[in-house]
């Protein structure tokens, strides 16, 4: 079986350069399909959600009620 050790929060190549183009000012709103699809772990979502609001994105997730 593949190891997915590793593979959350910016080992992501594309979720690297999501996160750049967030820090560049590309992107207003994050909209995901459900919050695990951005991380498993409370902690890495946490974090994610203070670089967001650091930047000025809204989040806002398709299946929770979940809206920045």
């Amino acid at each position: 079986m593949k190891s997915r050790a590793g593979k959350t929060g910016l080992s992501r190549p594309a979720f690297a350069e999501m996160i750049a183009a967030v820090k560049r000012g590309e992107i207003s709103e994050l909209a995901v399909c459900r919050l695990d699809r951005v991380s498993r772990s409370t902690t890495d979502l946490a974090g994610i959600m203070d670089l967001l609001e650091k930047y000025n994105v809204s989040f806002v997730s398709a299946t929770e009620k979940f809206d920045t």
